[in-house]
């Protein structure tokens, strides 16, 4: 293939496309004069390119080599490169009106300031391919756009219409949310390349286009056009419509009689709160998987529903403006063998809607059913072989749990208040001999102050949607068996036995990056044989209960937990519970408080405690305690913590000499032989000296809790180091740089001394630590996505093996310490190092 269709390529992806889905990209480049396909397969053989997942990655280095080729000989002339890709020069380009038809891409993927242009912005750019634009207003209208365009994405587009001599039949997405469109112009007519369709939340919307024109359209995006109320007939040709997304259009009322889209996947529904009845479901819908009707007037699903037999998700969420008895259709669900999750919640529903039979779900995990008026559920629940879910709280009529299949896992039940037996406790099943547990939980919540700690609290909810990708399940993570007595080294405050020591941070409560606290007790529990309800007390059921002691006397509401093993096995298990507090627990009780100490106790003389570790959680922590709660176990230190291990070096540290506080406004800036990893959770395995890491949202908050930006990284010399290498003339380099400029004013730059030379000697590896204060860094970068490190040495044959960032905060008071005592002590780092190995 041709060198100049691989290099259009690798700068397309330089500006536009980096971390973008492989598939997108060769959508919108095929057909402008390059063959996506082909090249970057020849991209990735050469290494320009990295195809990771689905997506395109570009290393930061090539990507900057790919910024300067497009601005070439004109620096400072951004109207004569082929694309634009930062904000000011766009809108200068823009606002001047100085484009020519050298600019092929136009990509502004961050809102600007408003800006308002001429109704000629666009009028010189014939062979622009690529259009993506926010926050600019056309008092004067538009009178041109190109015809070559593939991606239109226009957010507030600000007219009515488009231009008359636009001709968009190259446009493969269409992207314009909160559009003044009452419909669609007549232009956008005949689109037959258009994969993607997105006009969510034009509030002006009305109706949908006819859809004869779109035959490959994938992806129909009208969510949050609330005044829509007709869908065209003829969506009924869009066969290969994958994605449907209707949500929160509340005023449509009807859909088209029947729905036979071949290739659908996923339809949303949900908020179509005029909708009354849902259309009939055609023979060739079975790849449709998840079907969202939460929150709609749906009376009734048709029988032919029973056509969904790829179906996995169904949403009925919210759908209660009707009488219990017309849940009768619910029957029809039992064909859906493919349903995996289910949710009935707030519907409505009393006893004997929930059908008698439910063995054709047999697929189905996770059945919600809360906020409903039932007494008692049908035994038919546990023929639900592979349920592990069972939500039912707020059922305030609910008197008995129902018998569970064996596969369960958690039951929540909380504020159910005529639940018998069972009120305000956690209660943990054991349903085999591994690691399946059921947890139910009974706790009430509400305005009830108990609520605010749960081992599936409610305000833990939205951490499993916000810090990761893929949300972890209830329950996993929370409590599991273990092969042996750990505990995660996360946890910094740790003990022996059943307590633990919190200090507590002064303003604590008014810190508003604080989220919690997270406590973490391993113990083991002997079992014995028995065959007791697990809502009535044995000899085989154990009653934990965390205590939560202030220093002042002063105390919390207690948790307890219930914890029924096994049945039919006998022996030893060990566990780990992990237990969030919400910080709205709290509230103002910390203030004047320096120290906080739970314990754990229990009357079942089974049960042993072997050690407790807590934390004090923050905004920035989420991200790694949702890791550790994956995890599967690890290391308990038995050895000294490390406070007690620097208290150690300091006792040896001279009495005529004091070591330092730690000063959040200096640069440190060292070297030692050891490791201090373990303080750089989220370190990175580096082959290239130049690395990228996202800049916080949180940088510059009022609270000003953030005190600067630390680096930990290691180093490794191959061989035997030259002894005619002579000290000071040899550095280690750090600059950070950003996507607008360069920090150059605190770059920073170590000096390797005679003392590193001869440890590199030795050991043939080096650390190098260094911390940047707050005060290093200009505001603006509170606006930049992403801040890039690139770490360089002129020592011969030294390598950077790895390393790591940390923000430091003012209650980060160990990590503090670490600095202030490696800085203070060179002569005992490796002691110091060796200590936070363990």
């Amino acid at each position: 293939m041709h060198s100049r269709t691989q290099k259009k390529l690798f700068l397309d992806i330089a500006c536009f496309f980096n971390g973008d889905y492989k598939d997108r990209v060769i959508d919108l480049l095929e057909g402008l004069d390059c063959y996506p396909t082909i090249d970057i397969e020849t991209l990735v053989d050469k290494s320009l390119l990295t195809c990771s997942g689905k997506r395109l990655w570009m290393h930061n280095l090539l990507q900057k080599m790919g910024w300067e080729i497009v601005r070439g000989e004109h620096r400072r002339n951004p109207e004569k490169w082929s694309r634009l890709w930062l904000s000011n020069d766009i809108l200068q380009v823009l606002k001047e009106n100085t484009g020519t038809d050298k600019v092929e891409g136009i990509m502004l993927n961050t809102p600007s300031h408003e800006a308002q242009l001429n109704s000629n912005a666009f009028s010189n750019m014939k062979k622009l391919g690529l259009l993506k634009i926010y926050n600019v207003y056309l008092p004067a209208g538009l009178r041109y756009l190109s015809n070559e365009l593939r991606l239109m994405e226009w957010h507030e587009y600000p007219l009515t219409s488009i231009p008359n001599n636009f001709q968009p039949d190259n446009l493969v997405e269409l992207i314009m949310p909160r559009c003044r469109f009452e419909q669609l112009p007549k232009g956008f007519s005949n689109l037959n390349k258009l994969k993607v369709l997105d006009l969510s939340n034009s509030q002006n919307l009305i109706k949908t286009p006819d859809f004869t024109g779109f035959s490959n359209l994938q992806r129909l995006i009208l969510q949050g056009c609330t005044r829509l109320y007709k869908v065209h007939p003829s969506i009924r040709v869009l066969n290969r419509l994958v994605l449907l997304n209707l949500k929160d259009c509340q005023s449509l009322a009807s859909l088209p009689y029947e729905i036979n889209l071949e290739s659908l996947k996923t339809f949303f529904l949900s908020g179509c709160s005029s909708l009354i009845k849902f259309p009939e479901i055609g023979e060739n819908m079975k790849r449709l998987s998840e079907l969202y009707l939460d929150k709609t007037a749906i009376e009734e699903v048709p029988l032919s529903i029973q056509n969904l037999t790829g179906l996995t998700l169904l949403n009925l969420s919210g759908c209660k403006n009707h009488p219990s008895e017309s849940w009768h259709w619910l029957f029809y669900l039992s064909a859906l063998t493919s349903l995996v999750a289910l949710d009935l919640s707030d519907c409505n529903l009393s006893d004997g809607a929930i059908p008698g039979d439910l063995s054709g779900l047999s697929s189905l995990e996770s059945l919600i059913l809360s906020r409903n008026n039932f007494t008692c559920l049908p035994d038919s629940i546990s023929q639900l072989s592979k349920l592990k879910f069972l939500y039912l709280d707020n059922c305030s009529k609910l008197k008995l749990l129902p018998s569970l299949p064996f596969s369960g896992e958690v039951v929540m039940a909380r504020q159910c208040s005529s639940l018998e037996n069972c009120s305000n406790q956690v209660i943990v099943l054991q349903t085999s001999y591994e690691t399946e547990l059921t947890i139910i939980n009974c706790l009430s919540s509400g305005d009830d102050e108990k609520s605010k700690v749960s081992l599936l609290d409610k305000h833990f909810h939205p951490l499993r949607w916000e810090y990761q990708e893929e949300p972890i399940q209830h329950g996993k993570g929370f409590l599991s068996s273990l092969p042996v007595t750990l505990i995660p080294k996360w946890f910094y405050n740790q003990a022996l036995g059943s307590s633990v020591s919190i200090p507590l941070p002064p303003g604590l409560s008014k810190n508003t990056s604080w989220k919690g606290i997270a406590l973490y007790t391993v113990f083991e529990v002997e079992k014995i044989l028995g065959n007791d309800s697990p809502c009535q007390k044995s000899h085989n059921i154990h009653e934990l209960i965390y205590d939560f002691d202030m220093q002042d006397g002063a105390d919390l509401e207690d948790c307890t937990i219930i914890l029924h093993p096994p049945k039919d096995q006998s022996g030893v298990d060990l566990y780990r519970l992990c237990l969030y507090i919400s910080h709205a627990r709290f509230r103002d009780q910390l203030d004047r408080r320096s120290c906080i100490s739970p314990s754990i106790s229990t009357n079942s003389p089974s049960v042993r405690f072997k050690a407790c570790g807590a934390r004090i959680l923050y905004e920035h922590d989420m991200v790694e305690f949702i890791d550790v709660l994956r995890q599967k176990g690890r290391g308990f230190r038995n050895s000294p913590s490390p406070p007690r291990a620097l208290e150690v070096v300091k006792r040896r540290f001279p009495r005529t000499e004091r070591v330092q506080d730690f000063d959040g406004s200096s640069v440190y800036n060292l070297c030692f032989y050891g490791s201090i990893q373990t303080l750089f959770p989220r370190s990175i395995i580096c082959k290239d000296p130049s690395l990228t890491f996202d800049s916080p949202s949180y940088w510059y908050k009022v609270d000003g809790s953030w005190l600067g930006l630390a680096l930990c990284a290691s180093f490794s010399v191959g061989g035997h180091s030259s002894t005619s290498i002579v000290a000071n003339n040899y550095h280690l380099t750090l600059s950070l740089k950003t996507d607008e400029d360069s920090l150059e004013r605190f770059q920073i730059t170590y000096c390797l001394t005679e003392e590193d030379l001869k440890l590199l000697r030795r050991e043939h590896k080096l650390e190098w630590l260094c911390y940047m204060p707050r005060r290093s860094f200009p505001d603006w970068l509170n606006g930049c996505p992403f801040i890039e490190a690139s770490i360089a040495t002129d020592y011969p044959g030294l390598r950077m093996q790895q390393c790591g960032f940390r923000l430091l905060f003012q209650h980060d008071a160990m990590f503090q310490e670490v600095v202030q005592t490696l800085d203070a002590c060179p002569d005992e780092r490796q002691l110091i190092t060796k200590f936070l190995e363990l």
